[in-house]
């Protein structure tokens, strides 16, 4: 029908041309009816009646076709919205080549029309953006890609009107997308057209679609789309194929488009590496991100290589799982400057916030600017300390310098503190206490595997101690902490790069969380450590951490027989509430020097036979570990004579406590401290419990003397005897 109406409307024109290059008036011919109209199953088309008049009605429309009456539709008895305008297209005619331009051609037509003698009131012209044809010619697509996207589409449905789902597709969005082809390069008309011959060849056409399918294609012959509707489609319905065939060759063209873009953008900002000095991150150099903007701002930077050789001060990162970003930064809380670790994302988003702005033009921001030159910010690997240049060391050296000669006058009274109060005059415990904090001074990147509980009243100078090596090893100390859970619970990068902290005020092992307690054995020997922050992929570092615990109480920790992790001191509480004796050890501390000559003492300190595994025995470690003690170390205790020369089993189970356990659990508790051993006695096979050779000692030093002692052999074949 569509057809028929272009040849009426273009022979009218032909003739209305011929008429009006007649010179002569009188040769004017009128039509005999002065209409056309063009009957449908619903109504006539009149193409030349008044705009006005019948504007509703004017519309040609395929049978079958989704578009119908715009005001109202008899079939569905509904109001449907009103569509837009249609543009007229005017085609060259005939062999005069006539071409109706847009609106500059509108007095033209006007004329013909008055030739004709048409009554015409109106001419409306409603204009449309054209299609988005030129979109297209930007695509992203090689003709090899295109050539394995349409091969791929074997396991399409393809339907006339609409489709059920994104698996599925229309022929008017797959052929608008297939013109789109038109636009990539080396694709001719010939090509298109066997695409459009391997489609006609798909099982998933239905029956409505392969019967319109020609038709559909001449009516959308200038209609495209963009190709890249295809690529879903064969990602959706064909992904292995996709995955094999099509994805290694979109990944080869981005990367040359990639290479291509770099190479265009950087021609007028070539970064020149030579310029760029590599510095270290001094965490002593008052020198910050802040710093680097403020300068920017200020214009004081003459090339963008000066201001990478600034954020050289500040700024590294390296690859492990993730790519993890290291910064210089001041710590409000402890007033230093820190090292602190930042995901990718949370790096990107500080350094997208500052463009890179000098005084010759307007450059990226430094986000850009550190992955442009990432070689240089790339660490390979990162220690506590190292000699090694390929490794980035975090230990900087400690806040306080040795001294070629020491001044011991300054520093006296505080040893002198150290020997009376904290070791209770007790020799051996002073000189390990020095030795033992001399070999993490001299040797940080070394654990000791030995921590020290400090025992002892409120005022008596615990904090005094502590409080001063805290200083001494500043940055790398944490000092008072107060709850176990900050260095045993979930997140806990307060530990990263700590090699000394004092966790202050414990409660008694009775009221505190004894999983926890475990935490804290697990922290003090082994040899790594791993670190979790909130938001953030763990890590795993060395372990260097030694503690100091301080209690006021009796029993802090859990202690077992065979401790190897603690020494124990119990504090002299003489000195408590004396003022004079306090002042004059501040007045020494807090003298011009004093750290400087106390970290020289513990430089020249002799450690070389130093074995910080041999730990003194105290009387409050005694005291401790018997408060700990479990109720089968008790009776192992309470019976030693008896099981130190073996005791039937039957004995030692009734007088254990038959009622309150089982018998399979006696046995399996005795067996930390005894052993099981079988005897042949008057024909019969006894079976006794025994406690183990390397038990005896540690057993022993608990016995008391007991006067009403018997002989057991003598007891064990009485009992077989009767």
């Amino acid at each position: 029908m569509a057809d028929r109406l272009q040849l009426d409307y273009n022979k009218m024109l032909e003739e209305a041309e011929q008429h009006r290059n007649n010179d002569s008036e009188e040769d004017f011919i009128c039509w005999e009816f002065n209409d056309q109209k063009i009957t449908t199953e619903k109504y006539d088309v009149d193409i030349f009646a008044c705009v006005d008049y019948n504007e509703s009605k004017r519309y040609i429309v395929l049978p079958e076709s989704r578009l119908k009456d715009f005001e109202y539709d008899t079939v569905n008895k509904r109001q449907q919205p009103k569509q837009p305008n249609q543009v007229f297209k005017f085609e060259k005619l005939g062999k005069n080549k006539i071409k109706f331009d847009k609106k500059k051609d509108l007095s033209l037509i006007l004329q013909e029309f008055q030739v004709l003698g048409f009554d015409i009131e109106l001419i409306k012209y409603h204009e449309q953006p054209e299609q988005d044809d030129k979109a297209s010619q930007d695509v992203n697509m090689t003709k090899q890609q295109a050539d394995i996207l349409i091969n791929g589409l074997n396991n399409l449905i393809i339907h006339n009107y609409a489709a059920k789902s994104e698996k599925e597709t229309t022929l008017f969005k797959l052929f608008s997308s297939v013109n789109g082809m038109k636009a990539i390069a080396d694709v001719d008309l010939q090509w298109i057209n066997e695409v459009y011959n391997k489609i006609s060849q798909i099982q998933g056409l239905t029956l409505k679609a392969r019967s319109n399918f020609d038709r559909t294609r001449i009516r959308l012959a200038e209609r495209s789309c963009t190709p890249h509707y295809i690529e879903k489609l064969v990602r959706l319905t064909n992904e292995e194929y996709y995955n094999s065939e099509y994805f290694p060759t979109k990944v080869k063209s981005e990367d040359i488009k990639s290479q291509s873009n770099s190479k265009s953008n950087n021609d007028d900002d070539i970064i020149d590496l030579a310029k760029i000095t590599v510095n270290n991150i001094d965490l002593t150099d008052q020198f910050e991100l802040a710093d680097i903007q403020a300068k920017i701002s200020k214009g004081e930077y003459e090339c963008v290589e000066h201001i990478i050789s600034d954020m050289t001060k500040i700024l590294r990162f390296i690859h492990s799982d993730t790519v993890t970003f290291l910064f210089k930064q001041y710590d409000n809380l402890e007033k230093k400057y820190i090292f602190v670790w930042k995901s990718k994302s949370c790096a990107q988003d500080i350094l997208n916030m500052i463009p890179a702005h000098f005084n010759r033009k307007k450059s990226k921001t430094l986000w850009q600017l550190a992955i442009a030159c990432n070689q240089i910010f790339l660490i390979k690997k990162v220690e506590f300390k190292s000699d090694d240049t390929d490794v980035f060391s975090m230990f900087q050296g400690w806040k306080y310098h040795e001294l070629e000669q020491i001044y011991m006058g300054l520093i006296q009274p505080y040893l002198d503190h150290i020997k009376q109060v904290i070791s209770s005059n007790d020799t051996t415990v002073y000189e390990y206490i020095l030795k033992w904090f001399a070999l993490i001074i001299q040797h940080p990147e070394q654990q000791t595997r030995v921590s020290m509980i400090l025992r002892g009243g409120q005022g008596c100078g615990k904090n005094t101690f502590t409080d001063v090596l805290s200083e001494l090893v500043s940055v790398y100390s944490l000092r008072n902490i107060t709850s176990l859970t900050s260095v045993t619970g979930q997140f806990n990068s307060i530990l990263s790069n700590r090699v000394f902290i004092v966790l202050n005020e414990l409660t008694t092992f009775s009221s505190s969380i004894g999983h926890e307690v475990d935490k804290l054995k697990s922290l003090i020997t082994d040899p790594t450590l791993e670190i979790r922050i909130k938001f953030f992929s763990s890590r795993v570092e060395k372990n260097l951490l030694n503690f100091i615990l301080v209690s006021n109480h009796l029993d802090p920790v859990h202690l077992d027989q065979d401790d190897r992790r603690y020494l124990v001191c119990q504090c002299d509480s003489k000195y408590t509430k004396n003022t004079q004796y306090f002042n004059n050890l501040f007045q020494h501390i807090n003298q011009e020097g004093f750290y400087d000559n106390l970290i020289t003492c513990f430089h020249k300190l002799d450690i070389s036979q130093f074995d910080a595994r041999i730990i003194p025995m105290t009387e409050a470690k005694k005291e401790i570990i018997e408060v700990s003690l479990t109720d089968i170390d008790r009776f192992c205790i309470k019976y030693f004579k008896q099981l130190k020369v073996g005791w039937l089993c039957e004995l030692a189970q009734q007088q254990y406590c038959q009622d309150q356990i089982k018998p399979a659990n006696f046995r399996l508790q005795i067996h930390k401290n005894c052993e099981t051993i079988r005897q042949h006695v008057m024909r019969k096979n006894i079976r006794l419990y025994k406690i183990k050779e390397d038990k005896i000692a540690e057993v022993e030093q608990y016995v008391e003397d007991d006067d009403n002692q018997v002989i057991i052999n003598e007891i064990n074949e009485e009992r077989y005897n009767t």
